[in-house]
C-alpha cells in the first residue's frame, strides 16, 4: 500500500519534533543523506512510516552523549569569501551553511531590520535543579607533531615572483617562493594554493579562526603589475605568519606540505588527500594543548564574552577611523610634496633663465646643488608617505579584517546562546507545568523511572530533575553547543590579542627601521649637497 501523506503533513511533523525541539536542521538533513544518499535530501522519498523511524533515531543519536556518544558541533560559516558590504548579523537560517550554499538566496537584511536572536530573555536560574547538567570538559586529541613543532620564532617569506605563462585552455600566473626560516625549507605556490590552504583548514579545522587571505583582483586592473604583485605578497606573508603561530596548525601535517613538498605534482597530490578528507565536527577529532576541550557555561565567562563582544566592535571601529585618518594623511602629504616639486621647478627655470649670469659669476654649481637639495627632499617625503600608507595602513587593514574574522565567531557563540536558553527556559516551563498538573503519563520519564512515577509527585526537586527525558537531553546537547563556542571564542580572542600584539611590535619595529633607513639616505644626499656648496663657497672666495 502506498504512502498516502502528503508533502505537507510531513513537513509539519519535522518542524514539530525537529525545529520546534531545538536540534540542528542541518545535522538532521545530513543524516537523512547518510541513510539514503542524495536522495535523502528529498522529503518525498520518505514515506512516514521510515520518516518517523529515522527522526527517532536521530534524536537518540544526538542524546547519546549522556551514554559517552559523540558531541557532533555544527561549523561557524566561512567570512573569508564575505565583502564589507555583507559584514552584517547572520540570519539565524544560515548561520551553519557553507559560503557555496544558496548562492542565489536574497542577500541578508539591514541590520535595523533584522530581529536579533540573541536578544531573547532567558530565566536566572539554575538549571542543574531541572536535570540540565553538562560537562565542563569533554577528551579531545592533543596536536600532532612535525620538523616545525621543535622550531621557535619561525619567519615565513614570501617573495621572487616568477611570472608562468599560459596554455591552450589556461591563464598565466605568478609562482612565488615561500621560504621558511629555521627548516631551510623553500617551495613555490601560486595564488590558488594559499586559497586552497586556507578553505580546507576551514573545513578539516572549524573551531579555528582563519586568518583572511588577499582577494582576488575583481577590479579589472593590471594583476601582474609590481604593485599588485608586491601588494599580494605583503598579504600573503602575514597569511602565513598568522597561521605558524597557532600551535595547532604549526603542529599540523597539513601545513607542513604547503611550506615543504617542492615538486608540483606531489604537491596536486598532496592536496588531492586533503580535500578527500572529511570535516573536524566531532569534539574527539578536535585540537587543543591539553587534550582537553572547555564546555563550561559559568556566569563569569559570559560577562567576559559580553565584554569582548565589545571590545571588538570598538576595535573595528577604531581601526576603520584609522584608515580613513590615513588617507587623509597621504592627501595632506601629496599636496605638501608637489608644492615642495614646484619650488623645485620654480628654481630650475630661474636657473635655466639665468645661466649667462650664473656662469659670469661662478656660481653655477651652487644653485645646482640647492636644485638637487629640493629634489633630494621630495624623493625622500615621497618614499616616507608610501611606507606610511602601504606598511602601516595595510598592516592595521589586515588586523581590522582579524577582527571581522572574530566577529563571526562571536556571532555564532551568540546565536547558540540564545537557541540554548530558548530551549532551557522552553523546557524549565513545561517541566513546572507538568509537575503542577500531576499527571505522571505526561512526564515522559525513561523507561527505568516510570514505576516511580507517583513516588516523584512528592519529591518536587527529583521529579523536576527527570521529567521529560528526551527534552531534557536535547537541552544538555544545546548548551553543550553553547559551552563550546562560548569557550572557543575566548580562547580565540585571546590567541588574536596576542598574536596582535607581537605582530604590531613586529610591524612597528620594521616600520621605524624602514623610516630611519629613508631619513638617513636624505641626511647623507643633504650632507653631500651642503658639503660640495661650502666647497664651492670657499672656492670662490679664494678667487677673490
Amino acid at each position: 500500500m502506498s504512502d498516502q501523506t502528503s508533502i505537507e503533513e510531513k513537513q509539519i511533523y519535522l518542524r514539530e519534533n525537529i525545529l520546534e525541539k531545538g536540534y540542528d536542521a542541518n545535522l538532521f538533513a545530513n543524516y537523512l543523506i547518510e541513510k539514503k544518499g542524495e536522495d535523502g535530501a528529498d522529503i518525498g522519498s520518505w514515506s512516514m512510516n521510515d520518516l518517523q523511524k529515522v527522526v527517532q533515531e536521530f534524536i537518540e543519536k544526538q542524546s547519546s552523549f549522556l551514554s559517552g556518544g559523540d558531541i557532533v558541533i555544527p561549523p561557524p560559516q566561512n567570512s573569508n569569501e564575505i565583502t564589507e558590504e555583507q559584514n552584517k548579523p547572520l540570519p539565524e537560517e544560515t548561520k551553519n551553511k557553507s559560503p557555496n550554499d544558496n548562492k542565489n538566496e536574497p542577500q541578508n537584511e539591514a541590520p535595523n531590520q533584522q530581529k536579533e536572536v540573541s536578544n531573547i530573555p532567558h530565566i536566572k536560574v539554575n538549571p542543574q535543579l531541572y536535570g540540565i547538567v553538562s560537562p565542563e570538559t569533554l577528551p579531545c586529541k592533543k596536536p600532532e607533531s612535525t620538523p616545525l613543532s621543535s622550531v621557535e620564532n619561525i619567519l615565513i617569506t614570501v617573495g621572487t615572483p616568477e611570472k608562468k605563462e599560459g596554455g591552450f585552455f589556461s591563464k598565466s600566473y605568478i609562482n612565488y617562493l615561500v621560504t621558511t626560516s629555521g627548516l631551510n625549507l623553500n617551495v613555490k605556490r601560486r595564488y590558488s594554493d594559499f586559497v586552497w590552504l586556507h578553505q580546507v583548514i576551514f573545513d578539516l579545522y572549524s573551531y579555528i579562526i582563519v586568518p583572511p587571505v588577499p582577494k582576488k583582483n575583481k577590479l579589472g586592473g593590471d594583476r601582474f603589475s609590481n604593485v599588485f604583485i608586491n601588494k599580494r605578497m605583503r598579504y600573503l606573508e602575514k597569511f602565513l605568519n598568522y597561521l605558524v603561530a597557532n600551535p595547532v596548525i604549526k603542529n599540523s601535517k597539513l601545513f607542513y606540505d604547503f611550506l615543504s613538498i617542492e615538486k608540483e605534482a606531489d604537491f596536486n597530490k598532496s592536496k588531492n588527500t586533503y580535500q578527500k578528507m572529511k570535516p573536524h565536527t566531532n569534539i574527539k577529532e578536535f585540537y587543543s594543548a591539553n587534550g582537553k576541550m572547555n564546555l563550561g557555561v559559568k556566569q563569569e565567562k559570559e560577562i567576559y564574552f559580553q565584554n569582548i563582544k565589545d571590545n571588538t566592535s570598538y576595535n573595528q571601529e577604531l581601526l576603520n577611523k584609522l584608515n580613513i585618518s590615513l588617507k587623509q594623511l597621504k592627501i595632506q602629504m601629496d599636496i605638501f610634496i608637489q608644492k615642495i616639486e614646484e619650488v623645485t621647478q620654480i628654481w630650475q627655470d630661474l636657473f635655466k633663465n639665468s645661466t649667462k649670469y650664473f656662469d659670469e659669476m661662478n656660481i653655477t654649481n651652487t644653485y645646482d646643488q640647492m636644485t638637487k637639495l629640493f629634489t633630494n627632499w621630495s624623493e625622500s617625503l615621497k618614499k616616507q608617505n608610501t611606507l606610511i600608507f602601504v606598511d602601516v595602513r595595510e598592516y592595521f587593514k589586515y588586523v581590522r579584517n582579524n577582527f571581522r574574522e572574530m566577529k563571526y565567531v562571536l556571532h555564532s557563540a551568540e546565536n547558540q546562546k540564545a537557541n540554548y536558553y530558548k530551549i532551557e527556559r522552553n523546557l524549565i516551563n513545561k517541566k513546572e507545568d507538568l509537575f503542577k498538573r500531576g499527571d505522571v503519563t505526561k512526564w515522559e520519564l525513561d523507561p527505568q523511572e516510570k514505576t516511580t512515577g507517583n513516588i516523584l509527585l512528592q519529591d518536587k526537586s527529583s521529579a523536576l530533575f527527570k521529567i521529560c527525558s528526551k527534552d531534557t537531553n536535547n537541552c544538555i546537547q544545546r548548551r553543550i553547543y553553547y559551552g563550546y563556542y562560548l569557550n572557543r571564542s575566548i580562547e580565540e580572542y585571546e590567541r588574536m590579542k596576542s598574536l596582535n600584539g607581537y605582530f604590531h611590535k613586529e610591524n612597528h619595529m620594521n616600520f621605524c627601521r624602514k623610516l630611519a633607513d629613508i631619513i638617513s639616505e636624505f641626511h647623507k644626499n643633504v650632507a653631500e649637497n651642503l658639503t660640495a656648496l661650502f666647497v664651492e663657497e670657499n672656492k670662490n672666495r679664494k678667487n677673490v
